[in-house]
C-alpha cells in the first residue's frame, strides 16, 4: 500500500494593500508621514475608465518627506510590492529618475524591511540613500 502524501500548507502571500498597511505603520511609528499615491489603485478602483491628467501609473505607492535628521526635507518615496514581486520596468524608471533628482527611494515587500530603511534614513546611516547597500530593502545605487 502506497503512503499518502502529506499536503504542505503554506500561508498565502499577503496582498499589496496589506504590505502597504505594514509600511505605513512602520513609518508612523518613527514619526514619518506618508501619503498613499498609488495611481494603480485609483485606476483599478475606477476600472481604468477614469483618466486623470497628470496621473502617472508608475508613480511610487507612498510619498512623503524626511521629517528630521541629515536628510530632513528630502522627498521620500516607496514602491510597495507583494512578496515575490518586483517593480515593473516603468516603475523602476520612475524610481531611478526620482533618485537621480535627489529623492530617497526604495521598494519593499515587507513592513519590517521598510522600518529598518526608514530608521537608517532618519539616523543618516551610510547606505540609507542607496537602499541596495542596506540588506533590509532593495533599491538602486546612484
Amino acid at each position: 500500500m502506497a503512503k499518502a502524501k502529506r499536503a504542505v500548507l503554506t500561508p498565502p502571500r499577503p496582498l499589496e494593500r496589506e504590505v502597504q498597511a505594514e509600511v505605513l505603520g512602520a513609518a508612523a511609528l518613527l514619526g514619518i508621514t506618508l501619503q498613499v499615491t498609488d495611481a494603480g489603485l485609483v485606476l483599478r478602483a475606477t476600472r481604468g475608465r477614469r483618466h486623470i491628467p497628470g496621473l502617472d501609473p508608475d508613480w511610487p505607492d507612498l510619498t512623503g518627506v524626511v521629517p528630521r535628521g541629515p536628510w530632513r526635507g528630502i522627498a521620500l518615496l516607496v514602491e510597495v510590492k507583494r512578496p515575490g514581486e518586483t517593480p515593473r520596468p516603468g516603475q523602476r524608471a520612475v524610481l531611478d529618475r526620482l533618485r537621480d533628482d535627489g529623492a530617497l527611494v526604495a521598494w519593499t515587500t515587507d513592513g519590517r524591511e521598510a522600518h529598518a530603511w526608514f530608521d537608517a534614513v532618519l539616523s543618516g546611516r551610510p547606505g540609507a540613500d542607496e537602499p541596495d547597500l542596506d540588506v533590509a530593502v532593495r533599491g538602486w545605487p546612484r
